[in-house]
Order: structure tokens, then sequence, then C-alpha cells
């Protein structure tokens, strides 16, 4: 049996708290990966749906790993999502809101 190296538990992707929709249909949650060799961490929220006979599908990204997308919310109505941001560019922390689901280029729509 292998132990685990400092280097191998760097390797573990971690999965923050899940935010679940108002209907309680869909979550969203945070996942960091490390590079332990440049000594970074980058999050991605990704989504899943939670209806009956969905469960099975993939969680799917929802952004796409600046350097860190955190603390995801839902709007009161389920149809957008809010989280923070670290800009890769400015370093600084920003606010952006998302409809909750991957199309392609950034925009994000969700099937309701």
């Amino acid at each position: 049996m292998k132990t685990l190296s400092a280097r191998d538990l760097w390797r573990i992707e971690r999965v923050g708290a899940p935010q679940l929709s108002p209907s309680g249909h869909k979550a969203v949650f945070p996942v960091t990966r490390y590079d332990i060799d440049n000594n970074i961490g980058r999050s991605t929220l990704y989504w899943l749906d939670l209806q009956p006979g969905k469960l099975a599908s993939k969680p799917a990204p929802l952004t796409f790993a600046g350097e860190k997308d955190a603390n995801p919310q839902w709007s009161p109505t389920g149809d957008r999502i809010a989280c923070t941001t670290l800009c890769d560019r400015c370093k600084r922390r920003r606010g952006s809101a998302h409809e909750p689901v991957a199309t392609g280029c950034g925009r994000l729509s969700l099937d309701a």
C-alpha cells in the first residue's frame, strides 16, 4: 500500500460548499485545483442538476477558472448566480453574475 505524500495531497481537487437553487433542483459549487510547482490554486464553479433522473449527469463547468471563482449565491428567483472572482490581469477581486449553465464563449444560460 502506497502512502500519500504531500505532493499527492496537493493533487486532490477540493470541492467547496454547494449552494442549492431556490427550487432545490440545481446546485452550484466551487472546485479548486492546486499547482504545487507554481504555488497557485485555481477555482472553477460547477453546477449540477439534482432533479430525479438527472442525478447521474456529470457536473458542468459554469466558469472557467480565472484565478479564483468563489462564493456562489443564487438569486431569489434562481435565474442568476452571483460570485466573486479574482481577475487574472488586475489581481483584484470583483463581483460577477451568471445565468446558470454554460453555453460557450462566456455567455451562460439555464434550462429552467
